[in-house]
């Protein structure tokens, strides 16, 4: 039997990585399963149970003499090799469940093309975070027939030999997240000392340089390295790293608060690099960021501009790829180009430009929609309802509508942006009556686009200017509901407004979502309180409960709008309110529920409905004190109940004081009468007993004067 061709010698140097090591070594096997090749593991001088570990997977483990040289280490694992590829691993690093791209290319013709061979490794920046991450192709593959060896005592690398090949598969790599700042500490003095002696060596290295100001802590120290290295890089624009020097140089003094020096280096990269690279997209990014911190918005906006227009030749494949290899981009993910997204539709509304605003709605909007981009998606969404109180164009609703539509569609990551959208759509469209029959001649075409989708046909409907059109469409859209309590709130308001009936499977819904409802309705607008009250004061309530619950629902709803009412119109929804609850309260619990005793187990409100009836009873017995007491003792269990509360009180006050003054009037007449009789003006007495007999039919001691005045005469 042909034994089959090595094609791929993975390797990897160790030391104490037991905790991480099965995880990398698990997750490599369905790549040897799939490629003919080995593994290559070798121990630098662990004290733990790595390399116990090690050979549960391969019996190629080996030991090597620890000489504080990585590539030393590297290339006496790469010795023992007997591929056609080498794949350099590290144990904190491991593979994507999807490695159909690396597997293909070992099973193509571009493995023979080939001399390198770079990776897309996603950096991981947070612990149990797995969409804080930056991106960087590595070159971490090669063609072990050039000859090709690892350099560099730290931070060591591979040479570029062409042609490269760039691999998407994913690379996870969680090297960088330290269970301690003793631990980072540890290791950023371990690649220093290293790194000194490296630049004993050559104090010319700007990758050295780099890797030294990345490692110290020491920040006079950390400016001197970038320092020096930029001024390296502008004598030598070619070298590999010279535009990663300057990005981080720019990177540390914005990160800094030192704007104008951030800002002077990125304009000074781009006087020696003239040319669009991948490392502008960054810069692009800083100086935009920095005008904004100096409150400069046309800067803002400028270089917003070019930050989009190299992100457009990345897209297009018209930049350098080389540079993935020595830069790492930090604002090239679809959270960057959201939030930058974000920061242009706010300096264009900020600077009144909204078309131009819209134009970066657009932008922002077409980026995927994902679960870890929800918070940016959200503020997006709210900046597009921003944009419509500036900009009446409700084109704009109808279009991303269906963008999003298309989104949720194709999507296979649920995300919650949608319904939310279509939420604050109800919302805006409930807060915009004037603005209604537009909004629904927009959402025409949706409908017809997608005839199931109820939102769209539940706006589309308020284009309708036939009334019985109207009305027949609604009728339909309330037999198409299958389930009340997902319905839209939209529903209600149209049979509210438009006095339509609604069946009662609407009344059904929990009191929460009865409120929820009512409250998007009513949305602190007066004109719709008016229609809402005008509704449930024609609402014929006697033996339904479940329509007596939404009643009273309603009319506590409209109390929060209760200042928008003249007083008279606040006394009748205050009584109509006492009157319901009171009513829903009697119906709805048994009579040993209620009493002083156990009525504090009720809901608040409920607690209100009983005391309100204790106190009306009160009132038709005159007792005025005990009225007052119950009402207050009323509001002791529902705070909310306060202005109502106060305006019963108020009315009660003012009838006292209208029937204290009826009665001084009462007696003033009676005098009168008597002096008359008295006088002997029986005549007069009479006419004027009569017409106060009138006004106060039960007054006994006049219905008797009466009764003797008519014998007598």
């Amino acid at each position: 039997m042909k034994k089959k061709t090595l094609l791929l010698s993975v390797g990897m140097i160790v030391k104490n990585e037991e905790k991480k090591l099965r995880r990398c070594l698990e997750c490599l096997k369905p790549l040897l399963q799939q490629v003919p090749s080995e593994l290559i593991i070798v121990d630098t001088g662990s004290t733990d149970k790595t390399v116990e570990i090690a050979k549960e997977y391969t019996e190629n483990v080996f030991y090597f003499e620890w000489c504080n040289d990585f590539s030393a280490a590297r290339n006496f694992a790469m010795d023992k090799a007997r591929g056609q590829w080498y794949f350099s691993m590290d144990a904190d690093q491991y593979l994507d469940e999807d490695i159909t791209e690396l597997v293909n290319f070992f099973k193509s013709n571009k493995k023979d093309i080939a001399n390198t061979a770079a990776i897309k490794i996603y950096n991981y920046t947070e612990k149990e975070d797995n969409t804080a991450y930056y991106e960087v192709f590595v070159l971490q593959l090669c063609k072990l027939s050039t000859g090709n060896r690892f350099q560099g005592a730290i931070h060591e690398s591979l040479s570029i030999i062409k042609p490269i090949e760039y691999i998407a598969t994913i690379l996870h790599h969680d090297g960088y997240i330290y269970e301690s700042d003793a631990e980072m500490m540890q290791k950023c003095n371990r690649n220093l000392d290293l790194l000194y002696k490296e630049l004993e060596k050559d104090p010319h290295s700007i990758n050295n340089l780099l890797y030294a100001a990345d490692s110290t802590l020491n920040l006079e120290e950390k400016e001197s390295f970038l320092l020096k290295a930029v001024s390296l890089s502008k004598a030598q624009p070619t070298h590999n790293f010279a535009k990663r020097a300057y990005f981080l140089t720019v990177l540390y003094y914005y990160t800094e608060k030192r704007y104008q020096d951030s800002l002077e280096k990125a304009l000074e990269y781009l006087e020696v690099f003239p040319n669009t690279t991948l490392v502008h997209i960054d810069i692009y990014a800083l100086i935009l960021y920095s005008y904004l911190e100096m409150k400069n918005l046309e800067k803002v906006l400028e270089f917003c501009n070019q930050y989009w227009n190299a992100l457009w030749l990345l897209k297009e494949n018209k930049l350098n790829t080389e540079d993935f290899l020595c830069h790492t981009m930090f604002f090239g993910t679809t959270i960057n180009m959201k939030e930058i997204g974000i920061l242009e539709i706010k300096c264009c509304m900020e600077t009144k430009q909204y078309d131009k605003a819209q134009e970066a709605l657009d932008k922002a909007l077409s980026f995927p929609m994902k679960d870890h981009t929800f918070e940016l998606d959200k503020t997006l969404i709210h900046l597009l309802f921003d944009l419509l109180e500036e900009k009446d164009s409700y084109v704009i609703l109808s279009k991303y509508y269906d963008t999003m539509k298309i989104h949720s569609i194709q999507s296979r990551e649920q995300s919650d942006i949608f319904p939310l959208f279509q939420k604050m759509l109800e919302v805006y469209f409930l807060n915009h009556k004037e603005k209604q029959k537009e909004i629904g001649a927009e959402f025409n075409t949706i409908y017809r686009t997608y005839p199931e989708d109820t939102l769209a046909g539940i706006l589309h409907i308020a284009s309708e200017e036939n009334e019985k059109d109207f009305h027949e469409k609604l009728q339909t859209l309330i037999e198409n509901v299958s389930d009340w309590n997902t319905a839209s709130s939209i529903l209600y308001y149209y049979c509210i407004c438009y006095h339509h009936p609604l069946p009662q499977e609407a009344f059904l819904i929990s009191a929460e979502r009865q409120i929820e409802i009512l409250s998007s309705i009513l949305c602190n607008k007066a004109n719709n309180l008016f229609q809402c009250l005008e509704y449930a004061y024609q609402l014929n309530t006697q033996d339904n409960i479940p329509l007596l619950a939404w009643k009273t629902n309603l009319l506590q709803t409209s109390l929060q709008l209760i200042a928008s009412l003249e007083e008279e119109a606040q006394l009748q929804l205050c009584k109509e309110y006492g009157s319901c609850m009171a009513s829903y309260v009697m119906q709805l619990y048994q009579p040993h529920i209620l009493n002083d005793d156990t009525i504090g187990i009720l809901p608040s409100n409920h607690q209100f409905g009983y005391y309100y009836k204790k106190a009306l009873s009160a009132k038709e017995q005159g007792d005025s004190v005990a009225y007052i007491r119950i009402l207050h003792h009323a509001l002791k269990q529902s705070p909310y109940t306060k202005k109502l509360v106060q305006l019963l009180i108020n009315d009660f006050e003012k009838e006292q004081t209208h029937t204290n003054e009826f009665e001084v009037l009462a007696k003033q007449v009676m005098k009168s009468i008597k002096e008359l009789l008295a006088e002997g003006k029986k005549q007069n007495a009479l006419e004027l007993l009569t017409k106060y007999l009138a006004i106060c039919p039960n007054d006994v001691g006049a219905k008797k004067i009466l009764e003797e005045l008519e014998q007598s005469m």
